[in-house]
């Protein structure tokens, strides 16, 4: 019996913000927040003398939770593991979650979204720029760009619906390892449990926007401070460059852990378990074991891509694993 996940396209793609969907038209920005508010969709804290905003890129129900977080595992352990922490297996949403931190001299992006392209036709996700437009935050503005890793739901938001570069003032920041493999003539994604008609999908996604971004692009290496107090720090297996991102001002620190945990519980709890987003299983989840270790014994501040809205808080060790231990709300 196959250990793969029996996917529609239809719902797959929808798990890469890649088609229309299951949480209604995105909501219109017709005025603008004021600079001192939070919305549902858009929050500031600060990471000592920077400012951040984090905002939502949109959210997106997970049809069949177990074969995408889980396929290898048996669904009665899946569903009491969410028993166990009061998640329903109907209730399962993926959030999208977009960082961008103004240093006063730079205001740096990481990560931008699904976008608007036409591959990409889901009306849930996409909502990143126009809600850093409605936090005072235009395309113009943004200065650096850093990309963690050349999934749609990252990358998508760097080109626009006519081909070109969403922040031509920028400079943009990839690990070379990531840029290497999108780029190769032959990227092996054979590792992966995601289906064949899948990774053919994202393979074509990335080959499609590289070229576009190919001369804005600094190719970087694991370790480099790309502009200061950011570091890019390579954690494979997600795919093979997926980096994260460490943040430092004055004492504070922050740590962008981007695709190391698509759930608040899940990953968490079972760090070993292999979801069907990674291209090397194996490699991931010992990214995982080795980054969520450091975090809960160093009590890093940490900011997620794909935990719960506004994704800032802290992990902790909780037998079998982790637990996420969300930040509390605070005004601006």
């Amino acid at each position: 019996m196959s250990n793969r996940p029996n996917f529609s396209r239809r719902e797959a793609l929808s798990l890469l913000g890649l088609t229309a969907a299951t949480l209604g038209a995105r909501p219109a920005f017709a005025a603008p927040a004021k600079a001192e508010e939070n919305s549902p969709l858009i929050y500031r804290f600060r990471v000592g003398d920077f400012s951040a905003v984090a905002v939502s890129d949109g959210f997106l129900r997970i049809p069949e939770p177990h074969s995408f977080y889980a396929p290898q595992e048996s669904t009665e352990e899946f569903q009491a593991l969410l028993k166990d922490w009061y998640i329903s297996p109907d209730r399962v949403f993926l959030p999208f979650n977009v960082l961008l931190i103004d240093t006063g001299k730079e205001r740096v992006l990481i990560d931008a979204g699904s976008g608007n392209s036409s591959d990409r036709d889901d009306p849930a996700l996409g909502r990143a720029q126009p809600a850093f437009q409605s936090a005072g935050y235009g395309a113009e503005d943004i200065s650096v760009v850093f990309l963690s890793h050349g999934h749609p739901d990252h990358l998508g938001g760097l080109v626009t619906t006519d081909n070109k570069p969403t922040y031509p003032s920028a400079q943009h920041f990839v690990l070379k390892t990531e840029f290497d493999f999108w780029t190769s003539p032959d990227p092996d994604l054979s590792a992966g449990l995601a289906s064949t008609e899948l990774k053919k999908y994202v393979l074509g996604f990335a080959q499609k926007r590289f070229p576009v971004l190919k001369d804005r692009f600094v190719k970087i290496d694991d370790g480099t401070e790309f502009t200061p107090g950011f570091k890019a720090m390579l954690a494979p297996g997600h795919t093979p460059g997926h980096s994260i991102v460490d943040i430092q001002s004055g004492s504070e620190r922050l740590l962008h852990i981007v695709d190391l945990a698509h759930h608040q519980v899940v990953p968490l709890q079972k760090p070993a378990w292999k979801p069907t987003a990674d291209t090397n299983p194996e490699t991931a989840a010992q990214s995982r074991q080795k980054v969520f270790a450091q975090l809960a014994q160093d009590r890093t501040r940490v900011f997620g891509y794909h935990l719960p809205f506004p994704g800032i808080g802290h992990i902790r060790v909780s037998d079998p694993g982790y637990e996420w231990v969300p930040e509390p709300w605070t005004p601006a």
